[in-house]
């Protein structure tokens, strides 16, 4: 088999990590949830795992 030569973007340079130039976005966009959540949706962060209550609108 042979090898591709690379990205024929940038001229055939090889991108070895391109999965950690998204780590900060995704940490950025949980960020941003956690906010939303704690902002506006509190209810949800102040609850239990199997509080009963939740279910009982």
């Amino acid at each position: 088999m042979s090898r591709s030569p690379g990205c024929a973007r940038c001229g055939g340079g090889r991108h070895d990590r391109p999965a950690d130039a998204r780590v900060p976005g995704v940490v950025a966009a949980c960020g941003l949830y956690f906010l939303w959540l704690w902002g506006f949706h509190r209810e949800v962060l102040e609850t239990e795992p199997g509080d009963e209550s939740v279910f009982g609108h």
